[in-house]
């Protein structure tokens, strides 16, 4: 079946977002997919902000948009706008 990469847009670990993202992964998981899951919050700060490309967190993150058949993306919604976090990472791909 076809690879998922699970992306949690949230700044909190806590988040209802990312409650919602891992029972979706759960359920692709149940249907025969592979599910990565993707915090970004985990990833270095500077190395966001600053577009480190070098930084082995933002190498790995690539590869895994890359390497997934499928990819889906949960953040919370600030002023009608996905978060920054979110954006920090899109705009670095």
């Amino acid at each position: 079946m076809a690879t998922i990469l699970s992306v949690s847009g949230s700044p909190s670990a806590t988040s209802r977002t990312a409650r919602l993202l891992r029972h979706l992964d759960d359920r692709l998981t149940a249907h025969g997919h592979d599910v990565i899951p993707l915090d970004v919050r985990t990833l270095p700060a500077e190395a966001l902000l600053h577009a480190d490309f070098r930084h082995p967190a933002i190498i790995e993150a690539t590869a895994l948009f890359e390497r997934a058949d499928g990819i889906v993306i949960g953040t919370p919604v600030y002023k009608a706008a996905y978060s920054g976090l979110l954006k920090s990472l899109l705009d670095l791909l």
